[in-house]
């Protein structure tokens, strides 16, 4: 058995998996030391939570706050272009406080119910809309400050492919989505997705911070080549069109709206 998806251990450790895939799952955990330690990193974090969770779970709105606080990421630098949350963590207290939806944001892909099939059979990256515990296209969306951004991959190629996913908005700024850049002074290269990774969503979900009201294009890059941001800011610098600018990649990209936060 292929070792089982993050999703498949939080699905199990909720109780929420047929009899027959928890068997199929815990078997498989017994006989792999790898997935024996990922399966220790779900029940601690379940833990984490229920200790949270059991002190007073009838305080309303300020027991929410203090999970948020609780498990809020180290606040960016002032240059940072992007806002994610820790996605397994947010979504155990998700299920163990379902109105915390209204609080957190950003959760964990195991908690979404996706939209549309799956891709299969071909190698892409597919920009998601994350609203509501749902994953929704995002065409045509008009998104907001609450709204997250999540990516999932296909690589059905012979060879690694490496994920750039980014946003330009009305003024032109770029912000990134993967690989994660909060810190200008560092130039991160593109992600590496493994030959052979099945239908994927990537472990964050990610808000840009600040864009430009008005119209967004939203786009992922496929490539055989690394590349990094710099290298990829020069060459979006020269047009406009993405799939002139990586001719050499697997580009799609998507139209959507920022709402003005006033």
């Amino acid at each position: 058995m292929i070792c089982p998806s993050e999703d498949s251990l939080l699905l199990d450790q909720l109780g929420d998996l047929s009899v027959n895939d928890s068997r199929s799952v815990r078997e498989h955990v017994e006989m792999c030391g790898a997935c024996q330690s990922r399966r220790a990193h779900v029940a601690r974090l379940f833990d984490d939570v229920k200790a949270i969770a059991g002190a007073h779970p009838a305080e309303g709105d300020a027991f929410a706050k203090r999970v948020k606080q609780a498990i809020r990421a180290p606040q960016a630098p002032a240059t940072a272009r992007r806002r994610a949350w820790p996605m397994l963590a947010a979504a155990a207290m998700l299920v163990l406080v379902p109105s915390l939806w209204r609080v957190l944001h950003r959760s964990d892909a195991g908690s979404f119910i996706a939209r549309g099939s799956h891709s299969s059979g071909i190698s892409q990256a597919e920009i998601l809309l994350a609203r509501g515990g749902k994953l929704l296209a995002l065409s045509g969306q008009t998104l907001r400050s609450s709204d997250a951004l999540g990516v999932r991959v296909t690589n059905t190629s012979s060879r690694t492919l490496h994920l750039l996913a980014f946003v330009r908005d009305r003024a032109g700024e770029i912000h990134w989505l993967y690989p994660a850049y909060g810190d200008a002074t560092r130039n991160p290269a593109a992600v590496e997705i493994p030959a052979g990774t099945r239908t994927h969503l990537l472990n964050e979900l990610v808000t840009p911070d600040g864009p430009a009201a008005g119209p967004l294009r939203l786009v992922s890059v496929l490539s055989p080549t690394t590349l990094t941001v710099r290298e990829a800011e020069a060459r979006l610098a020269r047009g406009d069109d993405p799939v002139t600018q990586f001719p050499e990649a697997i580009v799609q990209p998507w139209d959507a709206t920022w709402e003005d936060a006033q």
